[in-house]
């Protein structure tokens, strides 16, 4: 009889149960996020004019309003002599601005994550594809199924025809035989609901 051991296929190594992505790498591909490039954090307000702030109280301050990115620069300044009033305008369309561009960036960034777990995911599948065709899953599989007597370890009703895992090993080849169960068809197709 064969002994099961290590088996290499290229790498052939994967993360247990879930491959991962690179989450760095992801966000580099992106560029800097508006919160650290956006006018809205990066203006150094060097045009700026005094004006009253009306507040939806009732409340007026005069301040310094930033003629570019419309917010409030320094503290507040004494109301006498201040008359143009305070540009909402100004301030909601960059802040709206801002909330485009980050929602954006966000959008980018979970569309960026899902493709590059989609590549790292269909790489995993293929190595475990390559696996499942090598000597050592031959061994592996004959071993559960004669632990099993060819009887299925989930219902314990129907002819076994496939070997499930339990949990996916870091190196394929070193999953232990206690990890493997014998399954039939419809047993299997309960677990994984995707299968055809």
């Amino acid at each position: 009889m064969q002994r099961a051991g290590l088996v290499r296929v290229s790498s052939m190594t994967a993360v247990c149960n879930a491959p991962r992505a690179d989450r760095e790498s992801v966000h580099l591909s992106l560029g800097e996020p508006p919160w650290k490039t956006h006018l809205l954090y990066t203006c150094e307000h060097l045009a700026t004019k005094a004006r009253l702030k009306v507040y939806e109280r009732g409340g007026t301050r005069a301040m310094r309003q930033c003629l570019e990115c419309g917010r409030k620069v320094g503290n507040f300044i004494a109301v006498a002599g201040v008359t143009e009033p305070w540009d909402d305008e100004l301030e909601q369309a960059v802040l709206e601005e801002y909330e485009r561009a980050k929602e954006g960036w966000e959008n980018n960034r979970k569309s960026a994550w899902e493709a590059a777990t989609d590549d790292v995911n269909s790489r995993w599948w293929h190595e475990y594809d390559m696996y499942r065709r090598t000597s050592v899953w031959a061994v592996k599989r004959e071993l559960v199924m004669k632990r099993c007597q060819g009887v299925c370890e989930a219902c314990g009703q129907r002819r076994a025809e496939h070997v499930h895992h339990l949990k996916y090993p870091e190196v394929f080849g070193l999953e232990p035989l206690w990890d493997l169960r014998a399954v039939c068809v419809p047993c299997h197709k309960l677990i994984h609901p995707h299968m055809e």
